[in-house]
């Protein structure tokens, strides 16, 4: 029979809440250094050393990069959405750049569009829906719209 211990069971879960970041971060460089090597200018500026608030400020260089519709940034922000990489603070992440693409629907290609479609078919299929698939329902409807005015 098990004592039921507290401390052994908030330590427990302590460890595991680390071994989870732990995999976030090892996840995060690796997608990091799948980048091409010119998308280090959006990290250039960048001081923080505390590796969230890194990778928080670098998605906000991405972010800044789209509002001036940079393809670069474009590239990045759409790899990031299509990996569905979990990372700290990513659902916030992937809605800002998905509101950001509703701005700049220009930079988006057929083939970029298909894509994004498949990402909203596997999400829809999902009992629970994550955060973002609001945004990504309103892009596709929009892309769409686009599509068929160009059509006539």
């Amino acid at each position: 029979m098990r004592v039921p211990n507290d401390l052994w069971d908030q330590r427990i879960v302590e460890v595991c809440r680390e071994r989870q970041r732990e995999s976030e971060f090892d996840r995060m460089i690796q997608w990091l250094e799948s980048l091409p090597p010119n998308a280090e200018r959006f990290a250039d500026q960048l001081v923080e050393t505390h590796p969230i608030l890194w990778w928080s400020n670098f998605m906000g260089c991405i972010q800044a990069g789209l509002e001036e519709c940079d393809e670069e940034a474009y590239r990045i922000a759409l790899k990031f959405l299509l990996d569905d990489l979990k990372t700290p603070f990513g659902k916030i992440h992937k809605r800002q750049f998905l509101k950001r693409f509703r701005r700049q629907r220009q930079l988006i290609s057929w083939e970029d569009h298909r894509a994004l479609s498949a990402v909203y078919e596997r999400l829809s299929k999902l009992r629970y829906r994550p955060q973002e698939f609001d945004e990504l329902e309103k892009l596709l409807a929009e892309l769409d719209s686009d599509s068929s005015r160009a059509a006539h």
